[in-house]
């Protein structure tokens, strides 16, 4: 598809809010109105018994997702897309957009600056890292929002609030990178570092500059040094994390590509590996339930292969879609002799 269309435009991750959307939890057995109250662990009891149900709900959202958004609103006039599951359990989608209009990196030429304009200006459109929350607000280190979550929130609730103030309670709660820890993004070599490179440094103007390795680099303008790079649009709709980023060069794709090619499955720890890393990574003032709840997690996320992976195959749902078809062909010997 590269080849052919040239480089795509963006990339985009979409997480899953699965123990929070409430369309999900009334198609369970144990639901018995309309009305969800969370529960959450009512949430994960329905998740961990249906896992056929949440496979297929995603899939089924995404469908729609990639229809009414991607394609009738960014106008995407290409895109490919595959499934993964994060520790092996729950689903999250990687994909390539290919937008009109959009220049081709190949071409671009650092030096004339009406073609990085033009780069800039089209990447403003699509991605953010701007919180809208009012200056007070902003002082503040932890967002208190409205409601409990966002996500949580039915389709009667959405249609009914203000654009605005849904949105800023989104970013607030699902895009914001509040906290560094050893379990989650914390990577060890020499010393202990952010996976993502968070926190990041805020900057008015978005810019389009030369990396180190002398490749294209877009950074949009930025307010807030732990809010995750976004398409608003995406995030409103599908209403769980979204990551969206500006591809600047064939490299980067490249990277991306070879990382999940070459990207290794771990092998389950035992139970008293588990407890033992666990147990490392407590403090003296946290409580025993804390560490149970953590080895508990540890538990579930480190399986070899999860029920909703195991259940997204026997369903005989796609792992990898694209606009494109291909068709194999073998031309290395003749294979019929006339």
């Amino acid at each position: 598809m590269i080849e052919q269309l040239g480089p795509p435009t963006l990339f985009f991750t979409l997480s899953s809010a699965n123990t929070k959307w409430p369309d999900l939890h009334k198609l369970f057995p144990k639901t018995q109105s309309n009305t969800v109250h969370h529960n959450r662990m009512q949430f994960i009891e329905n998740l961990v018994n249906n896992p056929h149900i949440t496979t297929l709900y995603l899939h089924l959202r995404f469908q729609i997702f990639r229809d009414e958004v991607i394609v009738k609103q960014l106008h995407a006039t290409d895109h490919w897309y595959r499934y993964e599951w994060q520790h092996r359990g729950s689903a999250h989608i990687h994909g390539f957009l290919w937008l009109p209009q959009a220049p081709n990196i190949d071409n671009l030429d650092s030096s004339n600056h009406e073609s990085i304009q033009s780069v800039k200006n089209l990447f403003d459109q699509y991605i953010t890292t701007w919180n809208p929350r009012t200056e007070v607000d902003h002082l503040n280190k932890q967002y208190i929002p409205a409601i409990s979550n966002p996500c949580l929130s039915n389709t009667g609730v959405i249609s009914r609030s203000e654009p605005c103030t849904d949105y800023t309670e989104l970013v607030n709660v699902v895009q914001c990178h509040m906290k560094c820890l050893e379990y989650t993004c914390l990577k060890k070599n020499s010393t202990l570092k952010c996976r993502y490179k968070a926190h990041w440094p805020e900057q008015h103007d978005s810019s389009l500059t030369l990396d180190h390795n002398n490749n294209p680099s877009y950074k949009p303008a930025r307010n807030d040094s732990r809010l995750n790079v976004h398409n608003p649009m995406m995030l409103a709709i599908w209403r769980a994390n979204v990551d969206c980023q500006a591809i600047c060069s064939k490299k980067a794709i490249l990277q991306y590509i070879s990382k999940y090619v070459s990207k290794t499955e771990h092998k389950s720890e035992s139970y008293i590996d588990i407890l033992k890393r666990i147990v490392g990574l407590i403090n003296s003032e946290d409580t025993i339930l804390l560490a149970y709840h953590r080895f508990m997690m540890g538990i579930v996320a480190d399986r070899d292969i999860s029920t909703q992976e195991t259940c997204h195959m026997l369903l005989k749902l796609p792992l990898i879609s694209c606009t494109r078809q291909f068709v194999n062909l073998n031309v290395g010997k003749k294979i019929f002799q006339l």
